[in-house]
């Protein structure tokens, strides 16, 4: 039946073993989630699927995915997808909405769901889907940013594979955070002068589209990587160049965590008066935004 080839591409794009209980999540209402249990059974019957030692998750062998993509209709497949798509997404807001009360479990959420979520966004970069699915791509990156570095190496992975598809947008904003996040990962992997070099295209990318909050945060990461590697002086001009940046975007936190990087250098060079005013400061931005959320 139709519900059960759905099923089939559902569990076909779990990267794993597929708990019964998460698939169920993805269910409309109790009517689907009977229906589902049918095609679970369906399924089993034709040898597609089995349940794990523990009775609790559904086991799928990767041929038997591979023919779910090589065997269904083309709207099928993106129907599965973006049923995935429409269950993470939500939780991704919530988990960069820094006043929301749920943000800390939809971020232990994303955390637990990461390899899904990787897993998925390479899938959704299958080079004959990318036109069809872009707009959701698009959105998924963004809100994953800051999660590409809880796996370093399949992080970057997984960008080098984004950069072309950006470029191919001609979002010259979206090039410029891939490059940030890519050089982010550089670094934390010792790949210093390289990550140097994406973070100047970063900035290039951002320059053209006036995106100043992208600047930003590109300028205060090479900062950070130029005060690591002793360039004192370039850092020192890159943190007072993030700050205006900041408090023009009225990102305060952003302000906040530059002017304590800067106080930081600026104690490393004997400039303790100094240093101690811009931690004054952003201690006061901090107490602020700590009050508003």
């Amino acid at each position: 039946s139709s519900e059960t080839i759905h099923l089939w591409g559902l569990i076909a794009l779990y990267y794993g073993p597929l708990e019964y209980t998460q698939l169920m999540e993805l269910a409309k209402n109790e009517q689907e989630r009977e229906q589902w249990t049918d095609s679970i059974a369906q399924l089993c019957d034709a040898c597609l699927v089995d349940w794990d030692d523990t009775g609790s998750a559904l086991v799928m062998l990767q041929p038997v995915k591979e023919g779910f993509f090589l065997l269904a209709e083309e709207d099928e497949v993106f129907f599965c997808i973006l049923q995935w798509f429409n269950h993470y997404a939500p939780i991704l807001e919530q988990a960069n909405d820094f006043p929301n009360p749920n943000r800390q479990a939809a971020h232990t959420c994303v955390v637990e769901h990461l390899p899904q979520l990787f897993h998925l966004l390479e899938r959704m970069l299958t080079p004959e889907w990318q036109v069809q699915l872009s707009p959701a791509i698009i959105s998924l990156i963004p809100t994953m940013r800051n999660y590409f570095q809880f796996s370093a190496l399949q992080g970057l992975d997984i960008l080098k594979k984004l950069l072309p598809f950006a470029q191919q947008q001609g979002n010259h904003s979206l090039e410029g955070l891939i490059a940030e996040r890519q050089a982010d990962l550089l670094k934390r992997t010792g790949q210093l002068q390289q990550a140097l070099d994406l973070y100047a295209q970063a900035e290039s990318l951002f320059r053209q589209e006036q995106d100043n909050l992208g600047l930003a945060n590109t300028l205060r990461s090479r900062a950070d990587l130029l005060r690591r590697t002793g360039q004192l002086p370039q850092a020192l001009d890159l943190y007072t160049q993030t700050e205006t940046l900041y408090r023009q975007e009225h990102n305060n936190l952003g302000l906040a965590n530059t002017l304590r990087s800067r106080a930081d250098l600026l104690k490393r060079t004997g400039q303790l008066q100094q240093a101690l005013d811009l931690y004054a400061q952003a201690e006061t931005i901090y107490r602020q935004e700590q009050n508003n959320l």
